[in-house]
């Protein structure tokens, strides 16, 4: 059983629903200096044999946080593919079909998961794809087409599936690091890194009208496929 507990909250960015905010919290150490201007000394320098006054952060513990992260929470982000109903040509069907694809993230043991309403459409059965290469079906349970979410139902009886929790989303401040992982252009197991960039947007602001719904901005790339995905 893999189970995140890093906080996640809920959030609506540029166009696809990314349903969580990973946050961590990292500080930058600077050495205090004299406000006296050192002078060059007369005789030769000498050098104490003393560790420094801080510890080298081994890099890999410093730049490779996000893959960190990523390795946390992939478990539980799925692919999602939807058929398409045949297109109707002046009043006759294509035999073509085709399909449209989509993100969404596991938020229980037993299969539960989120995702985008434009993601499933009108649809009541979905193909889903986990990061293992796993594949099931999945019935939809609850659609909000304003809020724009969608509850599926993954059809994986008697199995345990990774999953991660809903945090907070009144925490998230301007500047915070943000990740997202979903499926861009059908890319399944996308990462893309970015910050938070305002919290708090208003519906009107984004000329959404109708809905009473706060907006979290972010600069993290976000494209065709990462829908439903978590930031």
């Amino acid at each position: 059983k893999i189970h995140s507990s890093l906080p996640f909250a809920f959030l609506l960015a540029a166009g696809s629903v990314s349903f969580y905010e990973i946050r961590k919290h990292y500080r930058l150490h600077a050495l205090s200096t004299d406000d006296s201007i050192p002078t060059t000394p007369k005789g030769p320098l000498i050098v104490d044999n003393q560790k420094p006054l801080i510890e080298k952060v081994p890099y890999s513990k410093q730049y490779n946080f996000i893959a960190d992260v990523v390795e946390h929470v992939a478990p539980a982000v799925v692919h999602i593919e939807v058929d398409l109903d045949p297109v109707s040509y002046y009043g006759h069907f294509s035999s073509s079909y085709g399909t449209t694809n989509g993100s969404g993230f596991i938020i229980n043991e037993t299969g539960l998961l989120l995702t985008n309403a434009h993601v499933v459409r009108n649809k009541k059965n979905v193909k889903i794809k986990l990061n293992n290469g796993q594949r099931f079906t999945g019935t939809v349970q609850y659609v909000d087409m304003v809020a724009d979410l969608a509850v599926v139902q993954i059809d994986s009886p008697d199995q345990k599936l990774p999953y991660l929790e809903l945090g907070n989303s009144d925490t998230i401040r301007a500047g915070e690091h943000c990740i997202a992982v979903g499926s861009p252009l059908a890319l399944s197991n996308t990462v893309t890194a970015g910050i938070v960039s305002n919290v708090g947007r208003t519906s009107s602001e984004l000329g959404l009208f109708g809905r009473d719904i706060n907006y979290i901005q972010t600069d993290c790339m976000i494209t065709s496929g990462n829908s439903g995905g978590p930031l």
